[in-house]
């Protein structure tokens, strides 16, 4: 059970408060972009397709990190959080060029923020600060975008701006201060085959947001249900979080088996695809998501360098999401559901593949590397 007292007592409260205000912003804008774009009438390659805006910015940013120091903790956040903050009102602006411009460059921000935030987990002194911060941002997952299409309903899309802009800028006073980081020993890379489930979230989370949001729209149903189209399976993606920020880490390999095997889920739409399923099997793949995004940077986080931890973390995922996206909007356009049978088969043959993989004769694996507290 959850006290306040204690976590206002906790000493990482500042981090995890702005990773909230930032969520609830982020979360609050982003919940419009595939929902714009229809009304500019893009196909479902062309929404999908915006996944790349998305996804790029973090894949050059981890990777620029583990290279170079560009600017400091604090100079980052705040052009992260002020940059956003702004450009949220230009939304309120109806043009379809205007529209793409904006969604490339608050990606760009947004993956400021996330990069820079995750890497310095590294360098705080708390063994379940990942699983801390992963519970942080994933309630406003949930909340937000059931919120969102209840106001979109009722009142357009012009008030979700102005929430996301106040929390943004709000966020301001809660950035920590780089004093209180703190020298990590690890270095170099993670297993590769331990965080590839990552690929398999992003591939999830692409062709969830940017092709079944947008589908589920176009089928009917009205803002205030693709509200809750969207907040069921984030509403899981929080309680995994909660979940395992009270349990240590112990066995890596079987927590991402299993995670890769839920993410496999969608399959199940090429049988049966009814509009309400549909957002059950997301909420199954969920707690897959889950795993893979608080139980692998748990495990980054313990086995590599802050920065290359989170470039393999949010690299995979940046590349799953523009296959989910990308990929899955595109195969979708020419295939429909039959399309999953493609790209939610990965996660299967790499479960099969890493089961029944031969057991190597070493006492201490990057299998069993957490095998007790850290």
């Amino acid at each position: 059970m959850f006290r306040i007292d204690a976590i206002l007592k906790d000493k990482n409260f500042k981090l995890m408060a702005l990773s909230t205000l930032f969520s609830v912003g982020w979360f609050s804008i982003s919940f419009a972009f595939p929902l714009l774009a229809l009304r500019y009438n893009y196909t479902y390659t062309e929404i999908g397709l915006l996944g790349i805006f998305f996804s790029v910015p973090l894949i050059i940013l981890a990777y620029l990190y583990t290279k170079y120091t560009i600017l400091g903790f604090r100079n980052r956040i705040t052009l992260s959080v002020v940059g956003l903050s702004i450009l949220s009102l230009f939304f309120f602006i109806h043009s379809s060029i205007l529209f793409i411009v904006l969604v490339s460059i608050t990606d760009i921000l947004q993956a400021v923020f996330w990069v820079t935030v995750e890497i310095s987990l590294g360098y705080v002194d708390d063994p379940v600060v990942s699983e801390k911060y992963s519970t942080a941002w994933g309630i406003p997952n949930f909340l937000v975008p059931l919120a969102a299409g209840i106001i979109v309903e009722y009142l357009g899309f012009g008030p979700i701006y102005i929430i996301a802009s106040v929390a943004f800028v709000t966020g301001l006073l809660f950035i920590p201060s780089e004093r209180k980081f703190v020298k990590r020993k690890e270095s170099g890379a993670p297993k590769f085959k331990m965080v590839l489930p990552m690929l398999f979230a992003g591939v999830f989370s692409g062709f969830f947001y940017y092709v079944m949001i947008p589908y589920l729209r176009v089928s009917g149903l009205q803002y205030i249900e693709i509200g809750i189209a969207s907040f069921v399976p984030p509403m899981v993606l929080a309680i995994v979080f909660a979940v395992i920020s009270t349990r240590p880490l112990k066995s890596i390999k079987r927590t991402v088996t299993i995670s890769s095997l839920l993410l496999a889920a969608p399959l199940l739409l090429s049988a049966y695809n009814s509009d309400w399923f549909i957002i059950g099997v997301s909420a199954l793949a969920s707690v897959g998501n889950g795993l893979a995004f608080g139980r692998v940077l748990s495990y980054t986080s313990g086995t590599s360098s802050p920065e290359m931890g989170i470039f393999y973390y949010e690299g995979l995922f940046a590349l799953g999401f523009i296959i989910g996206s990308v990929v899955g909007g595109f195969l979708f356009q020419i295939g429909n559901f039959y399309s999953v049978l493609i790209i939610f088969s990965l996660p299967i043959i790499y479960s099969i593949w890493f089961s029944y993989k031969p057991r190597t004769n070493e006492k201490l694996t990057e299998d069993n590397v957490f095998s007790g507290d850290r």
